[in-house]
Parts: C-alpha cells; structure tokens; sequence
C-alpha cells in the first residue's frame, strides 16, 4: 500500500467516524430536547424542538448503536499500525556535524572549510538538509557533505537541520564552533632610504 493509499485510507476511516459521530450526538441531542408537531391553519406540519400552543410533543426512542463488529475493529487497529509503523520508519535517530569537530582549528589559508555530517537513517527522497553558518542558512540539498569557500579568519558556528516537503524541521545537529586559521601575508615595505650623493 502506498503512502498516498495510506492516506486515502486514514481520511476516509476520519470522515465515516466523524460522520457517525454528529449522527449519534444529534440523536441524543433531539431525544434529549424533544421534539413537537405543530399543524398550522393551513394544514401544513411543521416538526421542532421549541414547545408552542397546541404542538404535540413526539416521543423518540434514543437511537440504537451497534458496536464495531470484530474484522471493522481489527482493520483499524492494523490501520493504525501501519500508520505507526511508517512514522517510526520515518523518524531519524542520529544527526550530527562529525567535521569540523567541536572548538577545532581548520588551517586552510583559501579559507575552504569541508563539512561532513552523519544522519541515521538515510534522508527520504522527500525531506532536505539546510546548513547554516553563524546563524545564517547557506545551503540546501541533499548530500551530508558541503564544501565552504573563502570563509574569513576567525571563530565561526555551523549547524544542519533536516526538514520536509513543508520545510518544517524534523531533527537538528548541535551547534559546532570551529575556528579557521589563514597565513597573514606580510605587508610589503619599503627598505628605509639612504641617501647617496
């Protein structure tokens, strides 16, 4: 069964429950409330809840339910089941930023800063990574590694979220603080003059 007959399959089971449901409620409501049959003087009946001179109150047995019989039960319980168990499928049980490490000093003197995650289970074709740096989202795709160009010297955080069709999020890495070091080209200078005759 696919997800979408899944689906079709929970909405349809919702909409006969809710359906049973206001069916029952309004049952009681009207056996609760009455009912009155009213003649008018041109021979129309009218039916309603409200009492008036000369109405006849109706008398309505509460309404019968019958208990779902045990294959209607079995089916939603397997429904359900099934429900739970592709959720569980779904649910990712690890993510995390494995390069840069925690407070680590990348030497890269072009600034290029190699990210490398590890997320267990594999991403659904469905959902997407979206990895920020200093609090800012610089990528969206699908692979568990990115490669950062130019980043200037200093200390600097970077973080990966999975997210899903919708974009909401669905597991998040720590946030990582690396530190990235470039060789500082010497000024040049100019060798002091000395005057010659």
């Amino acid at each position: 069964m696919t997800r979408c007959d899944k689906a079709s399959v929970k909405r349809s089971t919702a909409a006969a429950g809710l359906l049973i449901l206001c069916l029952i409620t309004t049952g009681l409501a009207l056996a609760q409330t009455g009912v009155y049959r009213w003649v008018g003087p041109d021979g129309t009946v009218t039916f309603t809840d409200q009492s008036r001179p000369g109405a006849e109150k109706i008398e309505i047995e509460p309404p019968q339910t019958v208990p779902p019989s045990e294959a209607v039960r079995k089916a939603l319980q397997a429904e359900s089941g099934v429900a739970d168990k592709a959720a569980a499928e779904s649910a990712y049980t690890q993510f995390a930023i494995v390069s840069p490490s925690e407070d680590e000093s990348v030497r890269s003197n072009n600034g290029a800063v190699s990210i490398n995650m590890n997320l267990a289970p594999s991403l659904h074709a469905d959902h997407a990574i979206v990895v920020s740096m200093d609090g800012q989202a610089i990528g969206k795709g699908s692979s568990t590694s990115l490669q950062l160009q130019n980043l200037p010297r200093g200390t600097h955080t970077v973080q990966a979220t999975v997210v899903d069709a919708a974009g909401a999020e669905l597991i998040r890495t720590e946030t990582v603080t690396f530190h990235v070091l470039r060789r500082r080209l010497p000024t040049p200078t100019a060798a002091p003059f000395s005057g010659g005759g």
